[in-house]
């Protein structure tokens, strides 16, 4: 359980209102993109065709959190966007649940199919079920609608309930829906966030936005699971900052290298963690320290939060290009004292684990990101801190698959091919209810893209 404490999960979303503020398209080659206002959440920081499609996202402490819509009338919740899962998994509160006495709940929000009239399910009796099960209904992302998408639905006092939408490397993950709606040509997505601003960031499904990053995008293939090649980090440190290193003086550079080793993606997770005698360089270089308990956990050091202000760089050694981040993105307050920050980089089992490292939320939170399912490629760069109008580009299935990207792309992929029509027995809620009629498809009345902002 203690592990499990130091790659603490980022749960807590504020729910957007129902209707989004519509901004005025961005128009490329005839692509339209439709962008959505949104505002930024709260949270303890010890919990946390043609067409592009995006949505009105929210992103706090590094991980990706999306406002969506589930049913008719539509019914807010919020969404943990997760890298690592393929499943559409929302709450619901069940026979007798009361949303309030739960945390999640209460921060996240839930989806109570009784009360749409377009929910569907092949599961007799559900409506006084305690205990998890399958439907379908309508999905509103950002200004466009999804018709017959599979859901999860879990019960609030579950142990391990919370509103998850995967976005991994599976068929049956959010892309690829989008791709079977017809509403994008790939299973793709870019995102960006930058936690210093005001806008604060969004995600693309099915397309770039190469005004928010500093390009080229470096591309790199990946298997089973979004990852990197790392084989170093670089510290920068700021003026009249002397580290623990004898050798090392101020405004010097302390370089710490490895092997090559691919290091998973972790979106849900706060904590990155890097080989230990990296760690440890890391922690002389910045005078942080941390000591192992007898059960092996590395808490995070902590420092007091006036710490922030010094202009320390971390720079990321991934394949040919190098990733600076301040060493600030990875403080964050503690819940019972805002006066102390835990610095979220932490040794991993070198012995026991099956990565060298891993990358997290707070990584994730300050690179701009772009995965392209059909080419098995994922492409990162800097942000750009001061992006021009934006400059939307789709992906394609010709090399290069990521626009702006350089890398080894395959000349040709095997694009995927949108899912059958299904026409499954089902039953629906409480009367209201229509049955499903057709396949996963474009709703009226929606045009084009949706863009998916994040804070």
């Amino acid at each position: 359980m203690a592990r499990l404490a130091c790659m603490l999960v980022l749960w807590a979303v504020a729910l957007l209102p129902t209707t989004a503020e519509t901004l005025p398209a961005v128009k490329k080659d005839n692509l339209a993109v439709i962008s959505a206002k949104l505002r930024k959440g709260s949270f303890p920081s010890t919990l946390q065709k043609r067409d592009t499609i995006s949505a009105p996202a929210l992103s706090d402490d590094g991980s990706y959190l999306m406002n969506i819509s589930i049913g008719t009338p539509p019914q807010p919740v919020g969404m943990v966007l997760d890298t690592l899962d393929t499943t559409f998994m929302v709450m619901y509160p069940g026979p007798n649940t009361n949303c309030s006495a739960h945390h999640h709940c209460e921060e996240m929000g839930y989806f109570d199919p009784r009360n749409s009239s377009t929910f569907a399910t092949t599961e007799h009796n559900w409506e006084g079920l305690d205990d998890s099960f399958d439907g379908s209904d309508t999905v509103t992302v950002g200004g466009a609608k999804l018709s017959d998408v599979s859901l999860g639905l879990v019960t609030i006092n579950g142990p391990y309930s919370y509103n998850l939408l995967g976005i991994g490397p599976d068929n049956r993950s959010f892309p690829y829906q989008l791709v079977d709606s017809g509403l994008i040509s790939t299973p793709s997505f870019s995102a960006w966030r930058n936690p210093n601003t005001t806008n604060e960031g969004e995600i693309i499904f099915g397309g770039i936005n190469s005004a928010k990053f500093i390009a080229p995008l470096h591309a790199f293939s990946f298997k089973d699971i979004i990852s990197f090649p790392v084989h170093g980090i670089q510290i920068k440190l700021a003026n009249g900052i002397t580290s623990q290193t004898e050798s090392n003086s101020q405004n010097s550079t302390i370089t710490s290298t490895i092997p090559v080793a691919r290091f998973p993606l972790y979106s849900r997770y706060i904590t990155t963690n890097l080989p230990r005698a990296m760690t440890m360089d890391l922690y002389a270089a910045l005078n942080l320290s941390s000591f192992q308990w007898e059960n092996g956990y590395w808490p995070p050091p902590q420092v007091p939060c006036t710490r922030r202000s010094e202009n320390h760089t971390i720079a990321f050694l991934i394949g040919n290009t190098t990733i600076p981040i301040s060493w600030s993105a990875f403080l964050s307050e503690e819940y019972n004292d805002p006066e102390t920050c835990s610095f979220y980089i932490t040794p991993s089992d070198d012995d026991k684990g099956s990565w060298t490292g891993i990358l997290g939320s707070l990584f994730l939170s300050n690179i701009y990101l772009a995965v392209d399912y059909n080419s098995m490629m994922v492409g990162i760069a800097p942000l750009n801190k001061n992006p021009g109008s934006d400059e939307i580009f789709e992906m394609k299935t010709s090399s290069p698959q990521i626009p702006q990207a350089v890398g080894d792309f395959p000349p040709t992929v095997t694009a995927y091919a949108p899912a059958p029509t299904e026409n499954p027995t089902t039953e629906t809620s409480s009367g209201l209810a229509a049955m499903r009629t057709a396949a996963p498809g474009l709703l009226p009345g929606v045009v084009g893209a949706v863009v998916l902002a994040i804070i």
